[in-house]
């Protein structure tokens, strides 16, 4: 019987029983906490509808009968592949900021990835009731006035709403709150609470055992202001007519800018109009800097038009055309943006007119819509590094949106280089670089990092500084990615980084944050996930994938990688070129392995090499360039046909069980590309695979097994091996274990008699991985063999008599 397996890669000797629980896997990252945050499935091994997310989740995690997940959002991106976000439920209880995404295409699981908390014995009984832990909330916070106890702000939400029943008043959801940075897990009420004097919102964390406040999170994301586009030239913006006068609402972009009059609450808004259209600085350059508030308006619309490109394609902050409301002139010389997480509004302050002017550039306003993005398809969790990586996407696409945008007197890679009369604005290019290079609050001064963990990276206990100033490392990446540059970091490692382009730099960026970012998201997971998305997007060897590294590698996260472009089976003999993306002015020696010839230059790039031979070989290269040498990733290649040494499984067994052999190519590093054909002698079921093949026998005899492999350079040797069923076999070893010598003796069985034996016979003994150690011709049918000088293993001992190939596995203990 003859059956085919087709496989690009060596057959690896793995043992039964693994098989299937390994090879379904192709590559595994892991978040520190030890859980897989991207599951790579092998689908050539393994199928899994999309229906079996769930299922799949729960396995590959070792989870328990407690853990449960609920989709969050189901979506569809641009290449076909379809994302299920679900959130972590245990005991029926929402587990905060744990969340896990199933990622398919054609309905096929390709991928699965996230951030989950493992929840083990917890008892989910609260000692505190929702009222009691209410009550205990409201006397620590001790807000002299609350939002739901203001008759005004009460009816304007009703009215917003158009829903009489909604309210202020704070209902609290039992859940399970986990941190991003740690593995505590607490039975908690979770609270929205609004204070009105002092004007104050914020998730509440309440210990529903103790009562106690652990843990609280502003509901208003707040970005450290760096815009002022006051002085941004005429631009055209969209506006609505109404009655006698024309106002800042753009309803085809379904954006609005209202005036808050240095008020922080949103109900005493008015708004900003004109009688002509014609909305000039001699009108709106005055005292109140009503100017500020055009900028706003157009800086949303080029934020809105960006996003809606195609190769985003995005209809508003939340991708189905909702209203975005920008609230100009908030609080009294106040020195920030913010986007109210809870309310879907942007408001703007005006500045102290010292260090701040008005917070209504594109880049402040783009990096607000930023923060809706997130908000709208990640979550909420500004704490951490899941914090540092939300601010610092928010700036990326301030930077796109400004790219886009192309205005005079604007660096899109500075946030605030028009407005912020201070130093605390970062630098995406330089984050170190005066005099961009600290952020200073009233709490300390932190310089901006450019590598992960290290130097400049704020590891203090305030939030507002490790998320803003640890945000440059994420941005800086971007900078690296998009735009390219040599040298070295601050930590003094060189690198070197080719640029892909904003666009595709986007794409990749855009893709991560929709599709496969969670609330827990570490930078580790952003570097795993944009890697995946760029092999998804470009190819797993493509030019964009080896930039995305080397990226990463530059904010000192991971390594740098530099791939030989060629190909790698090359029939022989025959010529070849390889190459390498290389930025100007380097240098390149290439260094060829076996059978293989260079023929041009030590530098030329590409290279034309000349092959001969059969089997393995490989071609190194150093890259020369700036500060310091790299070394190419080793191109494996495999000249020729292949070749296959032997085979390897089971010397005995029984009748009608299963048995798995696996053939050895020439090399584990370089693949022949090749197709293995199976075989066995009569009575015997092959059953193949892609890492070997299941035999099953029904005869109490000896049976031969054998494969060759071709490619589109030829065929192969072929291989055998032999496996005795039921008791007895054709020739036996004593004493088995042995230590200085072992006896030999061919056995009369089934067809065969003494008499077949009587001649010289080929005895030969090899490793386990099939090296040969001895090999004698013997005649007769029994003779001792000696062993003495064989380390303690596992041997093979193959006696080949005629066109008989014999196996028997020995067993060697001194």
């Amino acid at each position: 019987m003859k059956k085919k397996i087709i496989s690009s890669g060596f057959l690896a000797f793995i043992i039964l029983i693994n098989v299937n629980s390994q090879s379904k896997i192709s590559r595994t990252e892991y978040a520190k906490d030890s859980i897989p945050s991207l599951i790579v499935m092998n689908t050539e091994v393994a199928k899994y509808k999309h229906s079996d997310g769930i299922k799949l989740i729960k396995e590959c995690l070792d989870l328990s009968t407690y853990d449960n997940f609920k989709t969050v959002k189901l979506s569809t991106d641009e290449m076909g592949f379809t994302h299920e976000r679900f959130q972590h439920y245990y005991q029926g209880l929402l587990v905060e900021f744990s969340q896990y995404n199933v990622h398919s295409y054609q309905g096929e699981i390709t991928s699965i990835s996230g951030n989950l908390r493992k929840v083990r014995n917890l008892d989910v009984n609260p000692v505190f009731s929702e009222v009691d832990a209410l009550n205990s909330t409201l006397k620590q916070i001790g807000a002299k006035t609350y939002m739901w106890e203001n008759k005004d702000m009460e009816e304007l939400l009703k009215k917003q709403n158009n829903d009489t029943t909604v309210s202020y008043y704070p209902k609290g959801e039992l859940i399970i709150w986990t941190d991003w940075d740690s593995d505590s897990v607490v039975l908690a009420y979770k609270f929205k609470i609004y204070s009105f004097i002092p004007y104050d919102q914020n998730y509440i964390y309440v210990d529903a055992r103790t009562g106690q406040i652990f843990d609280k999170r502003p509901l208003m994301i707040d970005a450290v202001g760096t815009a002022d586009t006051r002085y941004c030239a005429s631009q055209s913006i969209t506006t609505d007519f109404e009655t006698q006068s024309y106002r800042l609402l753009d309803e085809t972009r379904n954006i609005q800018t209202l005036d808050l009059n240095t008020s922080v609450y949103f109900q005493y808004y008015e708004e900003f109009t004109d009688d002509n259209n014609n909305w000039s600085s001699a009108e709106f350059h005055n005292a109140q800097m009503d100017d500020a508030a055009l900028n706003a308006h157009f800086a949303a619309g080029k934020t809105y038009d960006y996003f809606l490109q195609p190769f985003l394609g995005r209809d508003g902050w939340d991708g189905s055309h909702s209203l975005l409301t920008l609230y100009i002139h908030y609080g009294t010389n106040h020195n920030n943006a913010y986007w109210k997480q809870t309310d879907h509004y942007i408001y703007m302050g005006d500045g102290d007119g010292t260090n701040f002017g008005p917070i209504t550039d594109v880049d402040v306003t783009a990096h607000e819509f930023g923060h809706a993005i997130y908000d709208d398809e990640v979550g909420y969790n500004h704490v951490g590094e899941p914090g540092a990586i939300e601010e610092g996407l928010s700036d990326i696409w301030a930077a796109c949106v400004e790219t886009y945008a192309s205005l005079p007197n604007h660096n899109p890679w500075i946030m605030g280089d028009n407005w912020e009369f201070d130093n605390e604005n970062r630098n995406m290019a330089d984050p170190d670089a005066a005099p961009f290079h600290y952020h200073n609050t009233p709490y300390q001064t932190a310089s901006y990092p450019d590598v992960y963990n290290v130097g400049n990276w704020y590891t203090g206990s305030v939030n507002d500084l490790y998320v803003h100033v640890n945000s440059t490392v994420m941005s800086h990446w971007f900078f690296l990615l998009s735009q390219g540059r040599y040298g070295s970091n601050s930590r003094g490692l060189c690198y070197r980084v080719l640029p892909i382009g904003i666009t595709d730099a986007a794409k990749i960026v855009y893709i991560m944050e929709k599709y496969w970012l969670t609330t827990s998201s570490t930078f580790t997971d952003v570097k795993n996930y944009t890697i995946y998305v760029a092999e998804n997007l470009f190819g797993q060897n493509s030019f964009q994938v080896a930039q995305v590294k080397n990226a990463w590698n530059a904010v000192g996260i991971g390594s740098s990688e530099y791939k030989i472009l060629g190909p790698t089976l090359i029939c022989s003999p025959n010529t070849a070129s390889y190459s390498i993306y290389l930025p100007v002015g380097s240098t390149i020696d290439w260094t060829p392995g076996p059978n293989i010839q260079q023929n041009s230059s030590d530098n030329s790039n590409p290279c034309v090499f000349s092959f001969s031979g059969q089997g393995f070989s490989y071609i190194d290269a150093t890259i020369n360039y700036g500060c310091g040498n790299f070394s190419a990733v080793r191109c494996y290649i495999w000249i020729g046909t292949p070749i296959v040494n032997y085979v390897t499984g089971p010397y005995s067994g029984e009748p009608y069980n299963m048995y798995y052999f696996t053939a050895y190519p020439h090399s584990w590093d370089a693949p022949a590309q090749a197709t293995y054909y199976w075989n066995a002698s009569p009575w015997a079921e092959i059953y193949p695979d892609y890492s070997g093949a299941n035999i099953t026998f029904y005869e109490s005899v000896g049976h031969q097994v054998w494969v060759y492999a071709s490619n589109s350079c030829g065929s192969s040797n072929t291989a055998y091996t032999w496996i005795e069923i039921g008791s007895g076999g054709y020739f036996s070893i004593n004493p088995n274990p042995g230590s200085t010598e072992i006896t030999v003796e061919l056995n009369a069985l089934g067809p065969l008699n003494l008499k077949s034996f009587e001649t010289f016979n080929e005895i030969s003994i090899f490793n386990i991985y099939g090296v040969l150690q001895s090999k004698r011709k013997y005649y007769g049918t029994k003779f001792n063999i000696p062993v003495h000088y064989l380390k303690d293993g596992t041997y093979i001992v193959q006696v080949k008599s005629g066109k008989l190939i014999m196996n028997k596995q020995l067993i060697i203990k001194h």
